[in-house]
């Protein structure tokens, strides 16, 4: 009898030792910190998406200098959620700014590209419009290669906003329809830490991630005559998981994109 209750007594231990490791397996792969708005894709691609380095709501680009367009929820008719954008070149940095019909790309020998309906197009000084958009950005990049969208919400639609980063320090430039522009300095990110990357109103630094936020958000929320101000926010409800997201993207309003460490082909985001 004694014998028989301990091969029960195993058989129970080695099933609960299972179901445990079931359920510690399945929580870590779920959304565990996330807020409840964000859903998990699980995406079909031939690239894993811990090599994507800039991420918009149509295009990423991956560490090997490659741009694929992306459909979350469809595939292409390749059987993939992804397809890749045939180039002779090799990008380094995808550049968004606030005139939603102006992405660029800049490669590796650091010319500026341009990509509009799946279709990359050098894009350089002497074959644009003297008073396009295109230009202007274009005679700023020339000054300030390390470009970035970091714009506040409340532009006027006749202008065009692009940011960098000199020390540390985040300037914003108004880029007139004449060409002219203003700098100014709206945020700064503590000295002590180092700036890993910063695209599309995400900043990274090696402690945490920041984003493009309200900075007196109790009394612009409860106050009918205060303006809101905008600047550099931590984004604390991911920093305390840093170390579990191998990145944030921002795709426009309060959309963003999510990858986690070690997880591949899986993207969260509140779409």
């Amino acid at each position: 009898m004694k014998k028989i209750i301990k091969i029960l007594f195993a058989i129970v231990f080695i099933i609960t030792i299972i179901i445990l490791y079931i359920i510690l397996r399945s929580a870590k792969n779920k959304n565990v910190f996330l807020p409840d708005e964000y859903k998990m894709y699980t995406i079909t691609c031939d690239i894993s998406t811990s090599d994507i380095i800039n991420m918009n709501f149509k295009y990423f680009l991956t560490s090997e200098g490659d741009i694929y367009k992306y459909n979350l929820t469809k595939k292409y008719s390749n059987e993939q959620n992804c397809k890749k954008i045939e180039s002779k070149e090799t990008f380094i940095k995808m550049i968004e700014t606030n005139n939603s019909s102006v992405t660029l790309l800049e490669s590796n020998n650091h010319n500026l590209y341009r990509i509009e309906s799946n279709l990359i197009t050098e894009f350089y000084g002497d074959n644009l419009d003297e008073y396009s958009v295109e230009k202007h950005i274009y005679k700023l990049y020339e000054e300030y290669p390390n470009l970035f969208n970091f714009s506040s919400f409340n532009y006027n639609q006749n202008t065009t906003f692009l940011s960098t980063i000199e020390n540390n320090i985040i300037y914003e430039f108004l880029i007139n329809t004449d060409g002219s522009y203003q700098k100014t300095e709206t945020s700064q990110i503590s000295s002590d830490e180092t700036i890993l990357s910063a695209y599309s109103r995400i900043i990274k630094t090696n402690k945490k991630y920041y984003s493009l936020g309200i900075t007196n958000k109790e009394k612009c929320n409860n106050y009918a005559d205060v303006s809101c101000d905008y600047g550099v926010v931590s984004l604390d409800e991911f920093n305390g998981f840093y170390d579990d997201i191998n990145n944030i993207f921002f795709s426009g309003g309060t959309t963003y994109f999510i990858i986690r460490t070690n997880e591949d082909n899986v993207i969260y985001s509140n779409l």
